[in-house]
């Protein structure tokens, strides 16, 4: 097992053998959009392993920035300029984007129409920043905006925002510097430089360290992960797709031993789409709490390495007894199995497994429909990106 994540920075970034595997293990791929030009971006998938983007569609309009909510909804800002030099903005439109298609439905225009980037909290509340240098909550059924405060003119250079727990991170993307902003009243708490050059974007969370691509201000872009305590920098993969990006990955919890029935074990962040752990022997119970907006909810879950006479029951119901639906795990199915439910109710909720084996197999639970879980410092590996915001970078610098 991979525990130490990072290594000591060197001039100014290494490699770092865990965080690759890391991103390997978990089969890691996120909506992505990089642009174009000001009139035109290319929607698709970015796969965080090797880099890889696969587009989807290309849509009109510039798109600064995307966020996926607990419920498995792509919102974003599509941005139109007065002309392709960007000196001004028309208009940005508040949108979901169909993540099969690509296709955007406008939910309405913004009425602060400079709005660069967009974070869910754990909680579900989405927060928003604008070049005015303005931080706002925005309903997301149609995108009223509430003031929340005025970035200080020192840090109004932004460039994303992404929660670690219950902390907003963003960067300042002159001077790479790492900052945290109070969403209470928008002020701003500088932590320290990166090491990174200006132009990069944070925007995301892997085993409680933030997450972004590195030079997007240039042609080939790399995945970096970023220690919000020691500001040491890894690398990861090179995307090789263009200068920008805005990005939003389902989240996974990857190596999270889970809690019994009675008192499970909560996912953490605001869109898990996996867990992934291990199976302590015979009578090992893995049950893990989350919250479920409402609709139809499908799980599936997969274990590895079981011996062939071995058993296991999958369960899924209220929290405190997980036993409203379940499915058995054995040879005949592989040890393969699906909970569907047409219409689970909100609430909170568990899900886990039983295991009449001796022996330690590997298991993968996945969400067919993300959930939400809650914001807990922990050392186990946490995958909840969202890359956003990069792609604005270069044109803010001719219209701001």
């Amino acid at each position: 097992m991979c525990t130490n994540w990072f290594v000591p920075l060197v001039v100014p970034v290494l490699l770092a053998g865990c965080f690759l595997e890391t991103l390997a293990r978990a089969d890691v791929m996120g909506y992505a959009v990089t642009d174009v030009s000001v009139a035109q971006s290319a929607f698709g998938t970015l796969d965080l392993t090797t880099g890889a983007f696969d587009l989807t569609a290309l849509e009109p309009g510039f798109l600064p920035d995307v966020a996926l909510s607990s419920n498995g909804t792509l919102y974003g800002l599509d941005t139109i300029f007065s002309s392709p030099l960007a000196t001004s903005i028309i208009a940005t439109d508040f949108v979901t984007i169909n993540t099969s298609t690509g296709a955007m439905t406008s939910l309405g225009p913004l009425s602060d129409s400079s709005m660069e980037t967009l974070a869910f909290s754990p909680s579900g509340t989405l927060f928003g920043y604008s070049y005015s240098g303005t931080l706002y909550s925005i309903d997301p059924s149609d995108g009223d905006l509430t003031s929340i405060g005025t970035i200080p003119a020192a840090d109004q250079s932004l460039s994303d925002m992404r929660f670690l727990g219950d902390t907003l991170y963003s960067t300042n993307y002159e001077t790479g510097q790492l900052l945290t902003i109070d969403t209470s009243n928008g002020n701003v708490t500088v932590i320290g430089a990166t090491g990174l050059p200006p132009c990069d974007a944070i925007g995301g969370v892997v085993g409680g360290d933030l997450v972004g691509i590195e030079g997007v201000c240039e042609v080939n872009t790399s995945v970096f992960s970023l220690d919000p305590n020691t500001l040491e920098v890894t690398l990861g993969a090179s995307t090789n797709t263009g200068d920008a990006y805005s990005f939003a990955l389902v989240g996974s919890d990857l190596g999270l031993q889970g809690g019994t029935p009675s008192s499970p074990v909560f996912l953490v962040g605001p869109s898990v789409g996996e867990v992934t752990g291990t199976i302590s022997g015979e009578g090992a119970e893995d049950y893990y709490a989350f919250y479920w907006g409402g609709g139809a909810f499908s799980a599936t879950t997969s274990v590895t390495g079981a011996s062939g006479g071995a058993s296991y029951l999958f369960s899924e119901g209220v929290a405190g007894t997980c036993n409203n639906s379940s499915a058995t795990l054995n040879g005949g199915d592989g040890f393969t199995g699906t909970i569907s439910v047409p219409s689970l109710a909100p609430g909170e909720y568990c899900i886990g497994i039983d295991a009449n084996s001796p022996n330690d197999p590997a298991f993968s639970l996945t969400f067919n429909t993300p959930v939400s879980g809650v914001p807990e410092p922990s050392a186990f590996v946490l995958l909840s990106l969202g890359l956003g915001t990069v792609g604005v970078l270069r044109l803010k610098a001719r219209w701001r």
